[in-house]
C-alpha cells in the first residue's frame, strides 16, 4: 500500500489587514506559525479581480518560527487619497513555492478610520 500524506502548510495567518490614513496605507498580517517560510511579498491592485503589481522593492524576511508567532508591517505610501486599493499578500517557501493571500482592501482619507472599505470591517 502506499501512504500519502498533505505537504505541511507554510504559514498559519492569523491576521492579514490594511489600516488607511492620509495618503498611505498600512498592511499588516500576523502568522501563529511558519514552516520553511523564506518571507513575503505585497501586491496591489485598483480592481479587486485586476492585475496586481508587487509593490516592495525585495522579499520582506520571515521571522516566525513552527512555534512562535509573528506581526509584520508594510506601508504604502503610493496611493492616493479617496481611492479604494487592494492588496494580496504572497508567501514563499525556502524552495520558492509561492502562495496567495487575500485580498483585502482600504480607501485613504485625511481622517482615519473613515476611509475602510466594507468589506475589512
Amino acid at each position: 500500500t502506499t501512504t500519502t500524506t498533505e505537504p505541511a502548510m507554510l504559514i498559519t495567518l492569523s491576521l492579514f489587514d490594511a489600516e488607511p490614513a492620509n495618503k498611505q496605507i498600512k498592511i499588516i498580517w500576523e502568522t501563529e506559525s511558519e514552516v520553511n517560510n523564506a518571507g513575503f511579498n505585497i501586491y496591489r491592485s485598483d480592481s479587486e479581480y485586476g492585475e496586481y503589481e508587487k509593490i516592495n522593492d525585495s522579499l520582506i524576511p520571515a521571522s516566525g518560527a513552527l512555534t512562535e508567532s509573528s506581526r509584520y508591517e508594510f506601508i504604502d505610501k503610493n496611493v492616493k487619497n479617496r481611492k479604494v486599493y487592494f492588496y494580496k499578500l504572497e508567501d514563499i517557501d525556502t524552495e520558492g513555492n509561492a502562495t496567495l493571500h487575500g485580498p483585502v482592501s482600504a480607501r485613504p482619507g485625511l481622517i482615519y478610520g473613515l476611509g475602510r472599505s466594507l468589506d475589512n470591517r
